[in-house]
């Protein structure tokens, strides 16, 4: 596991313990008693979370930085100032 972005790692060995790895302190510890949950847990499903990269504007092609932008200053002329375009070049765009 890349520990660049992970602050701990977490295996729960029974019911009421778990080995805690912490990346951050470089410390490992017994967390025990730890009560029960009430939210259902189905132990033949276990998925994996994955943080996808955030999509940058910059990186988009013009149509959609200018289709973001409109979307959130809902003027065409405002938008074509931003990107230094006339409201016809804007609305070809969109």
């Amino acid at each position: 596991m890349n520990t660049d972005i992970l602050d701990a790692h977490i295996k729960k060995i029974n019911k009421t313990t778990a080995l805690v790895k912490d990346y951050l302190e470089n410390d490992t510890y017994f967390l025990e008693e730890i009560p029960r949950t009430s939210i259902t847990f189905n132990s033949k499903h276990i998925a994996e979370f994955k943080m996808e990269r955030t999509a940058i504007l910059a990186d988009s092609p013009l149509c959609c930085q200018i289709a973001s932008s409109y979307a959130s200053l809902g003027n065409m002329k405002h938008v074509g100032a931003a990107f230094k375009l006339e409201p016809e070049q804007v609305r070809r765009l969109l």
